[in-house]
């Protein structure tokens, strides 16, 4: 067997931010409506979303339980790439509700970094064919 050198783990910033921006996702929420659910200000979502800030724990909980999660789920590290079989088996027995959907989770990571969503092409080149 084989033992790898356990990774370093990442910064706890850099953490929260990508759970947060994952549960909104998979809560299927805008930084506004997480704003509104959880009486945090859009900007400061964005601003933990970003890593550049050090919210409380005020706001955290808010968050969280926005999202119906408790607070230590925005801080739990999953090294890329490894999904062992007890992993598997939490996801068999979940169900859908703890799967996100690709695009509303690829909507969040853009807003997350300020590039807002398109709804149509005006302005694009068309493409010829």
């Amino acid at each position: 067997m084989i033992h790898r050198a356990p990774a370093a783990r990442p910064p706890s910033r850099q953490i929260l931010s990508g759970n947060l921006i994952f549960e909104r996702a998979r809560a299927g929420l805008s930084q506004a409506g997480l704003a509104e659910a959880s009486g945090v200000s859009r900007q400061n979502i964005s601003d933990i979303e970003r890593g550049v800030v050090n919210p409380s724990l005020d706001i955290l909980d808010r968050l969280a339980g926005a999202l119906g999660i408790f607070i230590d789920q925005l801080f739990i590290y999953r090294e890329p790439g490894t999904v062992d079989d007890d992993e598997l088996q939490r996801r068999r027995a979940a169900g859908r509700d703890d799967s996100v959907d690709a695009l509303e989770f690829l909507d969040a990571v853009e807003e997350s970094a300020g590039r807002p969503r398109r709804f149509s092409n005006a302005g694009r080149p068309r493409m010829g064919r």
